[in-house]
């Protein structure tokens, strides 16, 4: 409950004016909180340092207050009371002179500035415990960003992790499906003897002809021939058919030797 009372500030300050300067900026404070409250409840009559206050008090609360300038009538009295659910007999109702209090009555609240002051440990307090949340707030938000930043961090070098182990795992399939190829195309190569005959069928007739070397390295071969070969042209066009590339027929300084060199493609074991 909160008990305000209300007055036409202009009129008070030109009365406090008029008083002096010194007294321009004073405090308006109703001279009824410094009145020794009735020891019962009910509805009083007061004199004022000017006029009457009319007052209801119950459970030892002012519940409502009306002042009047002169000894109000009883029909003032009467709705008055009637405004508080009271019924009483105005022409026993006297008026009386309160007694005066040295200090206000308590709570009473004179200015802002002097509330602050008058409770500043406990607003000093409030504005430390708000500092403080305040600043819980921020280093809980600043910790939530930096482990917000640091899993993310952590994504991406996951991220990296796992793309390099990707890279590196395609690498090796590529590599090993190099090397399958490789191997498949050693596996597909005909067999030796069966080539060697292979190349000396496809030979054309030379006189005294005789193998002296033959070589085989996977797919390349080279063989050293002795013998009078006429036209070396029609040895490699004799060669030179399904399944064998790049024959080349080159004298030996001996004069009558030859070397012949061919390169084996896929041919069939018939």
């Amino acid at each position: 409950m909160a008990q305000v009372w209300v007055w036409d500030n202009a009129f008070i300050n030109q009365q406090l004016s008029n008083l002096g300067p010194e007294l321009s900026g004073a405090l308006h404070i109703s001279e009824v909180v410094y009145w020794e409250p009735p020891a019962q409840d009910g509805i009083y009559l007061f004199s004022a340092q000017k006029g009457f206050d009319l007052q209801y008090w119950k459970a030892g609360i002012l519940q409502a207050s009306q002042w009047f300038e002169v000894y109000p009538f009883h029909e003032n009295i009467r709705s008055f009371c009637r405004g508080q659910s009271v019924i009483i007999d105005p022409s026993e109702l006297a008026s009386s002179s309160p007694i005066l209090r040295q200090e206000p009555w308590q709570g009473v609240q004179v200015s802002l500035v002097d509330n602050l002051l008058e409770h500043r440990s406990r607003w000093l307090t409030f504005l430390v415990a708000a500092s403080v949340f305040l600043l819980t707030l921020q280093a809980t938000s600043l910790i939530k960003v930096y482990w917000g930043i640091h899993s993310l961090e952590q994504q991406v070098a996951d991220m990296e992790t796992a793309t390099t182990e990707l890279l590196a795992a395609r690498s090796q399939a590529r590599n090993n499906a190099l090397e399958l190829q490789n191997l498949s195309q050693i596996m597909d190569v005909p067999d030796s003897l069966w080539v060697q005959q292979l190349v000396m069928t496809r030979l054309p007739s030379i006189e005294n002809r005789k193998l002296v070397n033959w070589e085989r390295n996977v797919n390349q071969i080279s063989l050293t021939l002795k013998g009078r070969i006429a036209d070396t042209l029609s040895v490699v066009k004799a060669l030179e058919q399904q399944g064998i590339t790049n024959v080349k027929v080159e004298p030996l300084p001996d004069g009558d030797r030859y070397k012949i060199t061919m390169t084996l493609g896929s041919v069939g074991n018939s």
